[in-house]
């Protein structure tokens, strides 16, 4: 009985220790984060890696980002094949207010030379009827632009029959923006010129909310077209993404069409 009561203490014991092991561990990465983001320089200009040997590419956001990772290196050794491309992208589904208190997010920045982080994930209203904060965004652009990478904004498509949300989200990012200097792919507008004039295109997953194939597409080109400074319309036929010869031409254009009216980036 005695030997019983002594193991319950210090299985007691034991328990209070790792609690508070985790609430320091915690504390501490709190701080850390909250020092780094205090230390960033603001109002930065933009870099522009445009022309480099070495493309390191990282994808930070939510599942819309899923799949754009190997195609965008795919587009990018089209156009340059004797290029080293390295490309990466988080696992999770935070949004960018959630992952800026995320010390492993935060690391995976800072810890490699990216030449370009592209931010998906700003949280906004379906309605439009709320504004949520934006200071997060603010601190991602400024902790890449402190590593000297070129931070894109990538603000979402439209979801299935709304015609007004990709403009919306495309003027939040901008605004965005302008409080702290960045590119911002303008991903919604192309899409909304497809649905507009090419409605038999079919852009999206079953769920009305994301990309299929040939819309992920249409969002690498541009995305690729930010990262390179290379018109995606000058990029050849890629068979080993499948989607169609005509329908892959098509989208190319769309890309370029809309960042020559809507430029990404102020360098």
């Amino acid at each position: 009985m005695i030997k019983l009561l002594i193991y319950c203490l210090l299985l007691i014991i034991l328990l209070a220790c790792n609690s508070d092991t985790k609430e320091t561990v915690k504390q501490s990465s709190s701080d850390y984060i909250k020092e780094l983001i205090a230390n960033t320089q603001a109002e930065l200009a933009t870099p522009n890696n445009q022309v480099v040997d070495h493309y390191q590419v990282l994808l930070m956001g939510n599942s819309h980002i899923n799949g754009l990772e190997k195609m965008l290196k795919k587009l990018i050794f089209a156009r340059f094949p004797t290029k080293q491309v390295t490309s990466s992208s988080t696992q999770d589904l935070y949004y960018l207010s959630d992952r800026i208190k995320d010390k492993a997010s935060i690391d995976k920045l800072i810890n490699t030379p990216w030449t370009h982080v592209i931010l998906q994930a700003q949280k906004y209203s379906s309605s439009g009827a709320y504004s949520y904060p934006t200071d997060a965004a603010i601190s991602w652009i400024k902790l890449a632009k402190n590593q000297y990478a070129t931070p894109i904004m990538f603000p979402e498509h439209p979801r299935l029959g709304n015609t007004t949300e990709g403009l919306r989200v495309y003027q939040l990012h901008k605004r965005i923006a302008e409080e702290e200097s960045s590119c911002v792919a303008p991903i919604g507008l192309a899409w909304d010129r497809v649905i507009e004039h090419y409605p038999e295109i079919s852009l999206y997953y079953e769920d009305g909310n994301h990309a299929n194939i040939t819309g992920s597409l249409l969002t690498a080109f541009v995305l690729y077209q930010v990262i390179t400074g290379e018109s995606a319309d000058e990029l050849p036929y890629i068979a080993a993404i499948e989607v169609a010869e005509l329908t892959q031409d098509l989208l190319r254009q769309i890309a370029t069409y809309t960042l020559e009216q809507n430029p990404a980036c102020n360098f």
